[in-house]
C-alpha cells in the first residue's frame, strides 16, 4: 500500500513467465505428453465401470479421484499450447460435432464395451473442444488483474445458474442435454450414475491455467488447489446428492493460489469490493425470497 493512490498486491515479475512453464522446452514436453494422456484417459474411461467386483467403498472413491485428476490433467498440458487461429477455428466445431456424434452413437451401441469406448471418445472430444474455447477466451486478457473480477463474476453467475437459472431448469427438464455436455465420471459397477463435469468447467479451468502460464502466476499451485477444491465439490455431489457450481471452488482456488500476484489501483479495488457485495446481496435476496 502506497501513497500514490495505488494498492499493490503484486510481486516483481508479475506478468512474466518467471517459472519457465511457457518455455519452448516445457511446451514441447507438454505436446509430447498429450497423446499418452489421451490413451490413458480412454483406457480408464472404458475399463473403470467394469471393476465392480472390487470393494465399492475403496474403489469408487479411488476411481473418482483418479478420473478427475486425469480429466483435468489434459487441459493443464494443453492450456498454454498455442495453435494458429485458423486451425483452432476449424478444430473447435469439428471436435464439438464429433463429441455429439459419438454421444448419440453410444446409445445405439450393441455391447457394453462398445458403449463405454464411444462414451470415452465423446468425453475426450468434449474436453479438447473446451480447451480450444478456453484458449480463445484466455487470449482476450491483456493483464492478470482483470482475471480477479472475471473469476468473481463467473463464480456468481455459475452459482445462480446451477441453483436458480438456466442450468437449474435444464437439469430438471432436459437432463439428457446436460449429460451430453458433460464428461461422465465412471464408477465401478454403476454404469448409469449421472455424475459429470460440465463443459464450461473445463473451459474456465483452461482459461485460468493458460493465463497463469502467460502472466507468470502460480500455475502449479493453481492446478493442484483447483483440483482439490473441485474434488471436494464432487464429494458433496456424491454424499449429499446436490448440484455443485464448479466455478465457485475453481475461482476461489485460482484467487487463493495467486494472492500477491495482482496489482490494482485503489479505486479498482474498492469498485470490485462493492461489486462483490452487490452480487452476494442479490444471491442472498433470491435465496431468502425462494426459501424464506
Amino acid at each position: 500500500m502506497g501513497t500514490n493512490d495505488e494498492l499493490t498486491v503484486a510481486v516483481p515479475g508479475a506478468g512474466v513467465d518467471v517459472r519457465g512453464d511457457g518455455s519452448e522446452a516445457s511446451l514441447r514436453r507438454r505436446r509430447e505428453a498429450l497423446l499418452p494422456w489421451a490413451l490413458c484417459f480412454l483406457a480408464l474411461r472404458a475399463l473403470v465401470p467394469y471393476a465392480g467386483h472390487w470393494p465399492p467403498m475403496l474403489v469408487r472413491p479411488a476411481a473418482i479421484i483418479l478420473f478427475m485428476l486425469l480429466s483435468f490433467w489434459g487441459p493443464r498440458l494443453a492450456a498454454p499450447i498455442a495453435l494458429p487461429p485458423r486451425l483452432r477455428a476449424a478444430l473447435l466445431p469439428l471436435l464439438a460435432g464429433l463429441s455429439l456424434l459419438t454421444a448419440y452413437a453410444q446409445t445405439g451401441a450393441d455391447s457394453a464395451p462398445a458403449a463405454a469406448l464411444l462414451s470415452g471418445y465423446s468425453d475426450l472430444f468434449l474436453i479438447a473442444a473446451a480447451v480450444l474455447l478456453g484458449q480463445v477466451l484466455a487470449g482476450i486478457f491483456r493483464e492478470p488483474s482483470i482475471l480477479v473480477p472475471v473469476a468473481v463474476v463467473a463464480a456468481g453467475v455459475d452459482y445462480w445458474g446451477v441453483n436458480y437459472g438456466t442450468t437449474h431448469e435444464v437439469l430438471k427438464k432436459a437432463p439428457d442435454v446436460v449429460s451430453k455436455l458433460s464428461v461422465q465420471v465412471p464408477l465401478p459397477g454403476l454404469m448409469d450414475v449421472p455424475l459429470g463435469i460440465g463443459f464450461g468447467d473445463f473451459v474456465f479451468f483452461t482459461v485460468f491455467l493458460a493465463c497463469a502460464v502467460r502472466f507468470g502466476l502460480r500455475e502449479r499451485l493453481t492446478f493442484w488447489l483447483g483440483f482439490l477444491f473441485l474434488l471436494g465439490g464432487m464429494a458433496v455431489v456424491v454424499a449429499a446428492d446436490l448440484n455443485v457450481p464448479a466455478l465457485v471452488p475453481m475461482a476461489v482456488a485460482f484467487l487463493l493460489a495467486n494472492v500477491g500476484r495482482f496489482r490494482f489501483q485503489r479505486s479498482e479495488a474498492v469498485a470490485m469490493g462493492y461489486a462483490a457485495l452487490i452480487i452476494a446481496a442479490l444471491i442472498g435476496l433470491v435465496v431468502v425470497l425462494r426459501h424464506g
